[in-house]
């Protein structure tokens, strides 16, 4: 299977770098008005990169 996201830790946030349009739509879909955006890539803070793994694992996204 194809990754759809990843997800690094750059000492103080994480971050996801979708790897396709639909993981993209499913982050704007499920974030929206909560985030922060650098770029294509979704800034996190530690204490909901839980959940919002856990959620897009769920909903059948592939972490690399």
């Amino acid at each position: 299977m194809r990754p759809d996201f990843s997800v690094s830790f750059d000492g103080s946030l994480y971050l996801v770098q979708p790897l396709n349009a639909a993981t993209q739509d499913w982050l704007v879909e499920h974030t929206a008005g909560e985030t922060s955006w650098l770029g294509s890539t979704l800034c996190v803070e530690h204490h909901y990169i839980e959940n919002l793994v856990n959620g897009m694992v769920e909903d059948g996204l592939v972490l690399a």
